[in-house]
């Protein structure tokens, strides 16, 4: 950083990234649309006519959802295309601005916004004349939005957006992490980024959250650091600017989907049962796939899939992001609890008493039960192959 301020270096480097990143993004969207273009066509062909074909694309590429029925048709290269991918400009890009704000640089963060006071005087050069400042963290709220304005759900679909989306959002979290009011404060009045990612996490069908195609592992890690970045903006310490980012917030996000996103990821991931909630609280990961695969075994899959459902790393993952949803919900209503949109959010919670108590005296039972006898595990078909570690917890 002090090699850029010096001498006003920065103004080459941070014009070069600016152009760049225009020019590896409408690369990159090029590359992507002619891959869609082949597989539309190949698709389309079988039922329409080469013309009809070529004269739909252009609105129903975003649509496909090719992903969904059948097999990611690039995992049999998938070690290649990962090291294409980290190879690919825009990548290198964001990486570098990323590590220039690690660790909650606050001198960098605003910098990269605000390299010189573009009106005064002392800012001058003999041969170019004024000096001015680069916002490259608008260049990467730019580059964001127009990504997925241009490609829609079609993000998920493909390799390279499936990665580059969160890598994208997880920059702009560096922007603003320490926090950093200021950055803060710029990308939360902006309505067009909070338009984006809402339409972004407007997933119509999530499954049951587990990832089981590769479409479905995309929607969920961009799901993740969509609430990342929502609650790194809105978590600001100023109250007065605090309360009109928040409003902004409420007017382009879809609260009740919010909801219904933490509601199902609860359910699914720990309370959908007293067995999820035994495995989230002692935090039972699956690994049986070390085990020898014999007649009966475990055919359990390293961070896919567990037969005795224990958790996988994309679980714990999943479930971090119902927290940040739950943050989310939980600030926007102490500032703005008035909000026709949030309340959805009132509820009188001690009709539902019962069931708590209820719920906590099977829980306590069964707890009571297995300390008192190991007998008890015979009760529990799942209980049958834990390890000397699950063993030792539930004693």
């Amino acid at each position: 950083m002090d090699i850029l301020k010096k001498d006003d270096k920065f103004f080459p480097v941070f014009f070069y990234i600016k152009q760049r990143l225009g020019v590896s993004k409408s690369y990159l969207l090029m590359t992507i649309k002619m891959g869609a273009k082949a597989k539309f066509m190949s698709k389309r062909m079988k039922s329409k006519p080469v013309e009809r074909a070529v004269e739909t694309f252009g609105t129903e590429f975003k649509k496909q959802n090719i992903y969904t029925s059948q097999k990611f048709d690039i995992e049999a290269r998938y070690d290649e295309l990962e090291t294409n991918w980290e190879q690919d400009e825009i990548n290198v890009l964001l990486r570098f601005l990323n590590q220039l704000c690690e660790g909650c640089f606050r001198e960098s963060q605003l910098y990269l916004r605000r390299q010189v006071d573009d009106a005064s005087e002392d800012f001058k050069d003999r041969k170019q004349g004024v000096i001015t400042s680069v916002d490259l963290i608008y260049e990467v709220v730019t580059v964001f939005i127009g990504i997925v304005d241009e490609l829609g759900t079609y993000v998920y679909s493909d390799f390279r957006t499936y990665k580059l989306i969160p890598l994208v959002l997880d920059t702009m979290v560096e922007f603003i992490y320490g926090p950093c009011i200021e950055n803060q404060i710029f990308l939360g009045k902006w309505k067009k980024l909070f338009s984006v990612i809402n339409s972004l996490m407007l997933i119509t069908e999530a499954g049951n959250y587990s990832g089981i195609h590769q479409e479905a592992k995309a929607q969920l890690r961009i799901l993740g650091a969509c609430s990342n970045i929502l609650l790194a903006i809105i978590d600001i310490k100023d109250p007065v600017e605090a309360a009109k980012i928040h409003a902004i917030v409420l007017g382009e996000i879809d609260v009740m989907n919010l909801r219904r996103k933490m509601v199902d990821i609860y359910l699914y991931k720990i309370g959908g049962s007293a067995e999820k909630r035994r495995i989230y609280e002692f935090n039972l990961m699956c690994t049986h796939f070390n085990e020898k695969i014999q007649e009966g075994a475990a055919h359990c899959l390293e961070n896919e899939f567990c037969q005795y459902g224990h958790m996988i790393p994309r679980d714990k993952e999943t479930i971090q992001t119902g927290f940040s949803i739950f943050q989310v919900l939980t600030i926007l209503r102490s500032t703005c609890p008035e909000h026709p949109k949030l309340q959805c959010l009132n509820r009188d919670l001690r009709k539902y008493d019962y069931l708590w108590k209820d719920y906590d005296d099977y829980y306590s039972q069964i707890f009571q039960e297995t300390r008192d006898s190991h007998l008890a595990l015979q009760s529990f078909q799942s209980f049958e192959r834990y390890n000397a570690t699950e063993r030792r917890l539930l004693d």
